[in-house]
């Protein structure tokens, strides 16, 4: 006992510190325990932290985005009714719709061309369609000036064409004359339009090979891009020009080009009325027979020597004979493949070389048989 006493004796001043921190801890333990245990009004905290009146306001702002939400739900509900009513309705009453370019995907691009334009031609007039005779074309147009227009550029062409005055007859006459070797489509008319005559004519494997040529006053890049999206081939820009309309039918057509009448191969009677007598025009006809029925050998044999002035001088002679013994289409060509070797235009050379034999093998003919020869 005397030996605890001696030890609160020696550290009494720490023991009474110990006390009194543990008497502090525990006074504030009490304290917290007290503070929990008070409750506050709800009411009280709603004013202090938005007020009364703020309250309200929000209140009546939730009343009204209610309200709206559920008109809003209720005319969506209204809306999808009429859209199903709608909706049978259209499949009720409407008819059946054209297949436009818009519907149908149209077949890939197809290369129609027949021929590669030359890069140099003669100058284009009416005469110069006498190129294409025997082709026969469907001209789909409703203006009847723009017919007559047409018209009047193939007359006495030999061309036989036919006119349709919108899509839908155009289809039908092509449906019942399978022989068209070409169609110019005017892009914008009654009842059914080219474009979409186009569409219906290429879902047809019959007509898969026949070139459309499109006639439009819309000449913008997206306009044409549509025109041959449909399945078009080629476009001509209203008012169509006379050499344009040439370049077109020579591109798409056969090589029918260069039959001409055979007055157009020797037309005798102006020769006649040139040389002023028969029996002299019948010896410029058999000299010219006798030194030229070879000179398609020798322009080539020229050509091919690089004897550009040989094959001019030759050609100058040929036509100015020809002229005076009414050969007009030997005339012609030989003119035409002149200007051509003068222009160093390869492509026009053997596109007007070719028309140039096969019209002086047309005259030989033609000469034996007038001199019975």
């Amino acid at each position: 006992m005397k030996e605890v006493l001696d030890f609160i004796q020696m550290y009494q001043y720490e023991i009474l510190g110990v006390l009194a921190l543990l008497l502090v801890i525990l006074l504030i333990v009490i304290i917290k325990k007290k503070k929990s245990n008070i409750i506050v009004p709800d009411n009280e905290v709603i004013e202090d932290i938005y007020g009364t009146d703020d309250d309200n306001e929000y209140e009546e702002n939730y009343d009204v985005i209610e309200e709206e939400e559920s008109f809003t739900e209720d005319n969506n509900e209204e809306t999808e009714v009429y859209e199903e009513k709608q909706e049978e309705t259209d499949v009720k009453e409407t008819p059946e719709k054209t297949k436009t370019i818009e519907d149908v995907k149209p077949k890939k691009q197809k290369n129609r061309q027949k021929r590669k334009l030359p890069s140099l031609l003669p100058q284009i007039s009416n005469e110069s369609f006498k190129d294409f005779k025997g082709l026969k074309i469907l001209i789909a147009e409703d203006n009847a000036i723009n017919q007559k227009v047409l018209s009047g550029m193939l007359d006495k062409s030999g061309i036989e064409v036919v006119f349709a005055n919108d899509g839908v007859e155009a289809i039908n006459i092509l449906t019942n004359q399978k022989d068209f070797d070409l169609v110019l489509m005017d892009a914008h008319m009654p009842n059914l339009d080219g474009i979409d005559a186009t569409v219906k004519i290429r879902e047809k494997e019959e007509f898969d090979d026949l070139p459309i040529i499109a006639l439009s006053g819309d000449v913008a890049k997206d306009d044409i891009k549509h025109m041959l999206a449909s399945g078009m081939d080629y476009t001509l820009a209203k008012p169509v020009k006379m050499d344009e309309l040439y370049k077109a039918f020579y591109i798409y057509s056969e090589d029918k080009n260069q039959q001409y009448d055979d007055i157009d191969t020797l037309d005798t009677e102006l020769g006649l009325s040139l040389a002023g007598d028969e029996k002299f025009y019948k010896e410029i006809v058999k000299e010219f027979y006798d030194n030229y029925s070879d000179s398609y050998e020798k322009i080539v044999a020229y050509l091919k020597g690089k004897n550009f002035q040989g094959a001019d001088k030759l050609l100058l002679d040929v036509s100015g004979i020809c002229a005076s013994i009414g050969a007009k289409e030997l005339n012609e060509n030989a003119i035409n493949l002149k200007l051509s070797i003068k222009a160093k235009d390869l492509e026009g050379t053997k596109f007007n070389l070719k028309n140039y034999k096969n019209s002086l093998q047309k005259l030989k003919e033609k000469i034996k048989n007038y001199l019975s020869i």
